[in-house]
């Protein structure tokens, strides 16, 4: 039986202090408001947990001048847990975060990050759209780019080097580009223009020079000759002495690429026509073939002059 405590004076205050175990204290009229009012600046103390329960309950923070309020309520649980806060308010830009046990602590807003060079296993590169701002979604491709942090592996299907036609694709083995090389670990023969480790769409400006182990097959070979690109131009003289003191040789190479290979030998020419023969660490290494054809149209120049003289002309 519900009993209503007064100090039969209307509006006067309870006297003592009111204890329940088990009692209820409620309003006598539906859906009125019970309000604990200090009258000041005290508080209202409760020793032990305040519980909310029903539907519609929860825990309402009003704002200074009563108008809005915040709304702390529980969803639908399967068990019980508990939420224990940190012992300080944090720094600015920090977030909650639960050692899984419940019990709360500030974070930094972000992801840790560790530097791994032995995981031999596929990562992926995740990225987004943003360009500036927060982003709460990141995507990865798994079969268009990936990394394998142990062997420094990057897979990517295509790489660009911009959307402009005057965007280059740079290449470098080394941060300042001095050092190392730029390796294809591919040995896919070429016998074609469309076949091989390497194809190109287009042309290729190479600064330095290129040097080939196998065979070099090309529809045309152009060398740039033009006067404009010379300075002392001398005519050759003697071209026929110098050509009959090297000697033609067949052979067949160390590393077993070719045999009966038809040519002549670096270091003979070297004595003959330096200038025909390129150098490694100062010694002789190769042969420039086609620079040898000026020395034989001078020749035959020489031979069909000793012709007409040997005719009497």
């Amino acid at each position: 039986m519900a009993r209503k405590i007064t100090t039969r004076v209307t509006g006067a205050p309870l006297l003592g202090s009111l204890f329940t175990t088990t009692n209820t204290v409620k309003t006598l009229a539906t859906d009125e408001n019970l309000l604990l009012d200090p009258n000041g600046a005290g508080l209202v103390n409760v020793i032990g947990y305040i519980k909310t329960s029903g539907p519609a309950s929860g825990l309402q923070l009003e704002d200074g001048d009563a108008s809005n309020k915040v709304t702390i309520s529980v969803p639908d649980l399967s068990s019980d847990y508990t939420l224990t806060l940190p012992t300080t308010d944090g720094d600015s830009s920090q977030v909650l975060q639960t050692n899984g046990s419940g019990t709360l602590s500030w974070a930094d807003l972000g992801v840790t990050i560790s530097d791994d060079t032995t995981t031999n296993a596929t990562r992926y590169v995740h990225f987004s759209s943003a360009t500036s701002g927060n982003v709460s979604t990141l995507n990865a491709s798994s079969t268009k780019l990936r990394f394998n942090p142990s062997t420094g592996s990057l897979f990517s299907s295509v790489v660009t080097g911009g959307t402009a036609a005057s965007n280059n694709l740079v290449l470098r083995s080394t941060s300042d580009g001095t050092k190392g090389q730029v390796y294809l670990d591919e040995s896919t023969a070429s016998s074609s223009t469309t076949s091989g480790a390497l194809r190109l769409a287009g042309g290729a400006g190479i600064a330095g020079s290129v040097y080939v182990g196998g065979t070099l097959s090309a529809s045309n070979i152009t060398e740039t000759s033009s006067i404009a690109l010379k300075t002392n131009v001398t005519p050759i003289e003697s071209a026929l002495d110098k050509l009959t003191q090297l000697v033609g040789v067949t052979y067949d190479r160390k590393d077993g690429s070719t045999k009966n290979e038809a040519g002549l030998i670096a270091e003979e020419v070297h004595k003959v026509l330096p200038n025909l023969v390129t150098y490694r660490d100062g010694k002789p290494e190769g042969i420039n073939y086609t620079k040898i054809s000026a020395y034989i149209i001078e020749a035959i120049k020489e031979i069909k002059e000793e012709v007409r003289n040997l005719k009497g002309f």
